[in-house]
């Protein structure tokens, strides 16, 4: 299981321009359907 540090102004930030922060964006990388493309 991955783990992530962020800064709380910066998720609230997220939030507000984008309609996600950086808590509900986490559950994006235990999604069972998830598909990693390298760059």
């Amino acid at each position: 299981m991955r783990t992530f540090e962020f800064d709380e102004r910066k998720s609230s930030s997220n939030r507000r321009k984008h309609g996600i922060d950086f808590v509900e964006a986490q559950a994006l990388w235990s999604d069972p359907y998830l598909i990693e493309i390298p760059a």
